[in-house]
């Protein structure tokens, strides 16, 4: 890689782009850590200004074998992943545009990020906002959600936006093999309720709430309207279930079923006894310790249901008693 046609690109401090290259020109600063162990992470730029600067046919190489670098992807302005080539430890390449095609295109895209940026980075180690239980926990399950509430410590207020969290959303792929790993950042406000009129299916009366609460906090707006998180009897409940959730969002949604009161004995919100139970292949795992509560879409478009902390902000579904 040639590095004065790499500064002439991308325009970034010396620093981090002598790192960022490290294991291309022998600098000795880009030790690797012991697995679990974090390191002082470098950050790099990439920008559609960055892109604009190439000619026809060159790409924009990012350099995911250099194991201490978090590579920062703008997108206020619409970014051609088709210009980005990652360059992986073994020396493959791969266009940006087909590593990630699948999760551009998932509920949890990067393009969801509100501050219009997103993070690629060869080891989660380098995330400073990860616990190793939480890394071993995002390799296990491929994604992991933490929440951030505005006013905490070192986590400042959004500007013009009141009862603000933060919601970070982080998912491993592979490309070529090699994990990458993907973090951003989602804004989720309490404002105006927005949940649907009634749904009827199967003679039951359905709401559809499209705004995002922990899951204590929606067993309580459904209350409101003498109702209860949702209870699945049959797969053809489910099934439509399913399909008229994703008409509002296609990310997760709570459901009534829980374990909070007794490990491992999950129950239905709603007290009502069912048979019928769908969760994915290896849940509920309990990763972490404390996932409690049962939710729609962490595999969309795959159905099956997925346990996560109960404190987590997500959609939720109300039925009538």
């Amino acid at each position: 890689m040639n590095i004065a046609r790499v500064a002439r690109v991308l325009s970034l401090p010396l620093c981090a782009l002598t790192l960022a290259l490290a294991p291309a020109i022998g600098c000795t600063g880009d030790e690797v850590a012991a697995p679990g162990e974090q390191v002082d992470a470098k950050n790099v730029r990439v920008t559609a200004a960055d892109l604009a600067k190439l000619r026809d046919g060159e790409t924009l190489k990012v350099d995911l074998g250099a194991s201490d670098v978090l590579y920062h992807f703008y997108f206020d302005r619409a970014l051609d992943y088709g210009k980005i080539a990652l360059q992986l430890e073994d020396g493959s390449e791969a266009l940006m545009s087909t590593a990630l095609a699948d999760l551009l295109a998932s509920p949890y895209s990067p393009h969801e990020a509100s501050n219009k940026s997103f993070v690629l980075t060869a080891r989660a180690e380098n995330l400073s906002g990860l616990t190793a239980q939480e890394i071993e926990i995002l390799r296990n399950d491929g994604m992991l959600v933490k929440e951030r509430i505005p006013g905490g410590v070192g986590d400042a207020k959004p500007l013009a936006e009141d009862n603000c969290i933060t919601q970070i959303v982080y998912q491993t792929i592979y490309v070529n093999g090699q994990e990458v790993i993907c973090e951003l950042k989602i804004l989720i406000c309490d404002g105006e309720m927005a949940c649907s009129d009634v749904k009827e299916f199967d003679g039951h009366d359905y709401v559809f709430c499209n705004h995002a609460k922990s899951w204590d906090a929606a067993t309580a707006y459904c209350d409101k309207f003498n109702m209860n998180l949702v209870t699945i009897n049959t797969i053809n409940e489910e099934g439509w279930l399913h399909a008229m959730a994703n008409m509002f969002s296609t990310q997760k949604w709570w459901i009534g079923y829980n374990d909070q009161a007794v490990e491992g004995s999950w129950v239905w919100q709603s007290g009502e006894s069912s048979n019928y139970v769908n969760w994915a292949p290896g849940e509920p795992n309990n990763a972490g310790g404390n996932e409690g509560c049962a939710q729609l879409n962490r595999f969309y478009p795959d159905h099956g249901w997925n346990d996560e902390p109960c404190n987590l902000h997500y959609r939720f579904i109300c039925e009538s008693n």
